[in-house]
């Protein structure tokens, strides 16, 4: 279910699977936080730290590096970004702290996500 960015909230292979929907395959970076932090409770630290990287890495490509409400579930490669969803407030305390989140507290900390580029909802660095 990961696309790269994030995990996406209905898998690829599903019929029902839209990538620019609301609730079938879009990507929730506090959703993500969520499952990260469920991962390093039962000791899975590769994919804490994966999860913390695709959602910061993701973060880089939204102005001001704000993190979108949520966005398309897109797989990542080499052609393609992460796309806002229409609607999606912007930008979503959620979302940054998800990925402070995410970021404490996985134990391999090699993430290319700087934290002085995350920013809440009132513009304050985090």
């Amino acid at each position: 279910m990961s696309s790269g960015w994030g995990i996406r909230t209905l898998s690829a292979s599903h019929p029902a699977y839209n990538p620019y929907s609301y609730q079938n395959g879009s990507v929730w970076p506090h959703d993500n936080g969520l499952i990260a932090q469920g991962f390093r409770r039962y000791g899975y630290a590769a994919e804490t730290g994966q999860i913390a990287n695709d959602v910061c890495g993701a973060g880089r490509f939204f102005m001001l590096n704000q993190l979108p409400e949520l966005y398309a579930g897109l797989h990542r490669d080499a052609a393609n970004f992460p796309v806002q969803y229409p609607g999606a407030n912007v930008p979503q305390d959620r979302s940054s702290r998800c990925c402070r989140r995410s970021l404490a507290c996985s134990p391999m900390r090699r993430t290319r996500c700087s934290m002085s580029t995350l920013y809440c909802r009132r513009g304050s660095a985090m």
